[in-house]
């Protein structure tokens, strides 16, 4: 597969790649350092519950695949992997259980997922109206995110969407008046979360945002940008977080001609969440760092870099 050919998450797993190369060793080292620190006895990563958790195992491998130190997991990790799909039901997790497998195959750690499974798993949130639901049973209410990860999960199985255009239309119905998307057809604001999901489903399914459409988005983006330098998860918050940052910059990559967005402000912002031994923080806030948060600061940060080149 070329360079061209990749696909929306092996494309932005370069870019993050390529983000970090710059930042100093002793950067990289302290937050590698932070999430390899959290490897469980099975192979798996802690959790904000103390166990191993298949959602944060995938941030861990996202995290230290961007950083280049994949090759230091524990090789149990693969188990842990298998382990967890097989248990999984709900749609994040058959996400994390391919994203996780798709990591580890270049080290020569493969996870025999049951591929009829997955599929299975997907087909069981797949709306007939188009979209995906929030969770197995929830007809009818349909997720900006959850279609997101179901768009991918496709693309990671190597198999074709059904039904895009009944997916497009679905998404298009969360459009809100301010230019951004709502998460659910029921939800009256415009959020990040989903405005960035619908900006990434448009260019997974093939269909590109016009330069209009793309305007209106960044347009929201650049309003949800808080005095704290950080973006928003919607109107109604008075502070940033960094999910919703990474979110906004994930999504700023791939629209046409973007509007920048204070980058100076997020720079502060991104430092203003960072540990001193490592790990990042949601937000400005006291609290404690963990692998998730840790992976979005590292995006960030990233995306800051490329923007800047």
């Amino acid at each position: 597969m070329s360079h061209t050919e990749l696909g929306f998450i092996e494309q932005l797993d370069l870019t993050l790649r390529a983000g970090l190369t710059g930042f100093s060793a002793p950067f990289k080292d302290r937050h590698a350092r932070f999430v390899l620190d959290r490897q469980m006895p099975d192979g798996g990563f802690r959790g904000r519950r103390g166990g191993s958790d298949i959602y944060y195992t995938d941030f861990a491998l996202r995290t230290l695949a961007a950083l280049g130190r994949l090759d230091e997991v524990h090789e149990s990790v693969a188990d842990h992997v298998l382990n967890a799909s097989r248990q999984s039901r709900h749609l994040a997790d058959v996400f994390n259980a391919l994203n996780a497998a798709r990591l580890l195959r270049p080290c020569g750690r493969t996870v025999p997922l049951d591929r009829r499974v997955m599929l299975a798993r997907l087909d069981a949130q797949r709306l007939p109206t188009g979209g995906f639901a929030r969770r197995a049973g929830a007809l009818g209410v349909s997720s900006a995110v959850n279609t997101l990860l179901a768009l991918l999960c496709y693309a990671m199985l190597d198999e074709p969407c059904p039904e895009p255009t009944r997916v497009a239309s679905a998404l298009a119905a969360l459009r809100r008046d301010d230019g951004g998307y709502a998460e659910r057809p029921d939800d009256p604001a415009s959020q990040t979360a989903a405005t960035a999901a619908v900006a990434v489903c448009r260019v997974v399914l093939g269909l590109p945002l016009s330069a209009s459409e793309a305007e209106r988005m960044t347009a929201f983006f650049f309003v949800m940008q808080a005095a704290d330098g950080g973006v928003r998860a919607h109107a109604a918050c008075e502070t940033g977080d960094l999910l919703s940052t990474f979110n906004a910059l994930s999504a700023l990559s791939v629209m046409p001609a973007p509007r920048a967005i204070d980058a100076v402000a997020l720079a502060r912002f991104l430092k203003a969440t960072a540990c001193p031994d490592g790990g990042f923080r949601a937000d400005r806030l006291p609290g404690e760092a963990d692998i998730e948060y840790t992976c979005y600061g590292l995006g960030v940060a990233a995306l800051l870099r490329v923007r800047q080149n």
